[in-house]
């Protein structure tokens, strides 16, 4: 579709003045107001007016960023983090100095807590430290990218369905106090990024910082969910220790930061596939020929002169592999891999609902920008279904011996059987060990989950119905759908003035808090 065009046209004798935001206006020297790079979408959509009264804020708060715009607009605004240098006091310009950039800055507290804004685990969480940064972070995008006015608006919220309620009410309190809005509109993020994907049913597979968020979505409805404590800051973590193993072989003691390993894991993390190309195995395996083997010099200080370490590009694929599919022996149900887990989601689905998930698996999440990592994931959950099928039982133990030496442990022992004798010359009756004997086959085992059913001709013919004039639906192939995030569900939604399930009212949140507010649905 051709691209309208905004710019100066003679109509009934009147010209149409150029878009405010080009960069070269028709007029030279005549006077121009700067629209603050607001997108086409939201100043010529439907309706054509530009009405900023009406809008709607989109705000999207994780435990590492804050994502703030305009409803209708296809990005947002601003994105601001929480880490140290986002928390200094006025008139610290220490980031200025000549020799910043190269001083090792020692790190306080466990890896990573210094650019987080708050943990999943309340407990022991300094929530008023938690509510300070976000409102320093609220205040900036307000005042340098929104420069919003006194008048109302409603508000949209995108955060995790699983979100503690200390946490869930102190972003509330910190948004109603900083923007004003009328009223806020609490969405979940795994139905956000299915809409923002073009979807109705979905396996969202959110991989966050702090844990991993499998959910089951059909007709826009959660109907199962499933967490791993793997995440974003597992991926760091094992990127430092692949780093620190290849640097204590070469003799180097330095400590890697959490700033050097996060960006290694945003510059030259990646994930092979399954099977790959050199070996055509099923497992993934690192080669030492090759472009991948190729060693690249890595910094892991920043002291002065900067030690490296020559590591080849082939384990640059390690920590992904550690974090995401790797196997612990002592695994329990809080730490699989994401694989396993989105198995076991879906094999906890009912029949239709499973059908239609798995051909909509939806990766989303900071970590799954890694290149490769949502092509792996998908040939492993496809690898697990084709190796075990439906079955949820991993091992039968002694139901698996063969006949033979069941027969053997029984020997001596004496059965009744009221059956009647089958005839000669047939299998009937007979055991595996006896049809041998006789120099016949015996039947094929057949697993009660793979075994085939009978079809209903009523249902059928109801489904062959509903489905004239309709395009196919795509069931029960393993297949993964793009999506363009929370954020921009949000945006859609916000822009579409579709009235939320969970709305919380300035007056209502500010005298009773969360108590006559049910956040159950989202």
């Amino acid at each position: 579709m051709a691209a309208p065009d905004y710019f100066a046209r003679k109509s009934s004798g009147t010209q149409r003045r150029p878009h405010l935001s080009s960069a070269l206006p028709s007029t030279p020297g005549s006077p121009h107001t700067p629209l603050l790079g607001r997108s086409l979408s939201s100043q010529f959509g439907s309706p054509s007016s530009f009405r900023p009264e009406e809008d709607c804020l989109v705000f999207e708060i994780g435990s590492r960023f804050l994502r703030a715009g305009i409803a209708g607009e296809s990005t947002p605004r601003c994105i601001l983090g929480f880490g140290p240098e986002e928390s200094r006091r006025v008139g610290d310009y220490r980031r200025w100095a000549p020799d910043f950039g190269t001083t090792q800055r020692k790190e306080r507290g466990p890896w990573g807590e210094e650019w987080e804004l708050w943990k999943m685990d309340v407990r022991d969480q300094d929530l008023g430290l938690a509510e300070d940064k976000l409102e320093r972070a609220l205040r900036e995008a307000n005042v340098k990218y929104l420069m919003l006015d006194s008048k109302p608006r409603k508000a949209v919220l995108a955060v995790s369905p699983c979100l503690p309620l200390p946490l869930l009410e102190l972003a509330l309190n910190t948004i109603f106090n900083g923007s004003q809005p009328s009223s806020v509109a609490l969405l979940g993020a795994p139905l956000l990024c299915t809409v923002a994907a073009g979807l109705r049913s979905a396996l969202v597979v959110d991989i966050g910082w702090h844990e991993t968020v499998i959910t089951g979505l059909f007709e826009y409805r959660e109907v199962l969910q499933r967490r791993t404590n793997r995440g974003g800051k597992t991926l760091t973590k094992e990127m430092s220790v692949v780093v620190k193993n290849r640097a204590a072989k070469s003799g180097c003691t330095d400590k890697m930061s959490f700033e050097d390993a996060e960006n290694l894991c945003i510059r030259l993390a990646w994930c092979q596939n399954r099977k790959t190309p050199a070996t055509g195995s099923d497992t993934p395996e690192t080669t030492d020929d090759g472009p991948e083997a190729e060693p690249l010099s890595i910094p892991i200080s920043k002291t002065s002169p900067t030690t490296t370490v020559s590591l080849p590009f082939a384990e640059l694929s390690l920590p992904a592999e550690k974090a995401f599919f790797s196997e612990a022996s002592t695994a329990d149900d809080n730490d699989q891999p994401l694989h396993l887990l989105a198995w076991k989601c879906l094999l906890a689905l009912p029949l239709d609902v499973r059908s239609i998930c798995m051909s909509r698996i939806v990766v989303t999440g900071g970590a799954s920008a890694v290149p490769g990592l949502q092509t792996r994931l998908v040939e492993e959950i496809d690898q697990v279904i084709a190796t075990r099928g439906w079955d949820p039982v991993a091992n039968y133990g002694s139901a698996r011996k063969p006949w033979r030496e069941v027969l053997r442990e029984r020997k001596g022992t004496a059965t009744l059987s009221l059956r009647p004798k089958p005839p000669e010359g047939t299998d009937e009756g007979r055991t595996d060990v006896q049809c041998e004997t006789a120099g016949m086959k015996a039947a094929p085992k057949i697993r009660a989950s793979e075994a085939k059913h009978d079809e209903d001709e009523i249902t059928a013919r109801l489904e062959r119905a509903a489905a004239k004039g309709r395009e196919p639906t795509v069931k029960a192939v393993v297949r993964g759908v793009n999506t363009l995030g929370a954020w921009a569900g949000a945006s859609l939604i916000g822009g579409l003035r579709v009235q939320g399930v969970v709305e919380c009212s300035r007056d209502d949140f500010l005298k009773n808090g969360l108590k006559n507010i049910n956040t159950a649905p989202f």
